[in-house]
């Protein structure tokens, strides 16, 4: 339970993201899953992602 939306690789990058709605709350078994996964490497990248994300470019930004 709370293991992120979605695992993105390429090569040696790697990306965690839980996709929320604008006023979707991160729920605490996300809140765990994510924090462990921050600690993890500076190589893996843990975001919490709404539709402003994709509207500001954030999301781009992070996939390129």
């Amino acid at each position: 339970a709370g293991f992120p939306d979605c695992c993105l690789v390429r090569g040696d990058r790697i990306v965690f993201a839980e996709l929320k709605t604008e006023r979707g709350v991160v729920s605490d078994d996300q809140a765990i899953w994510l924090d462990a996964l921050d600690c993890v490497s500076d190589d893996v990248e843990v975001c919490v992602w709404r539709p402003k994300d994709w509207v500001s470019g954030a999301i781009e930004t992070v996939l390129r």
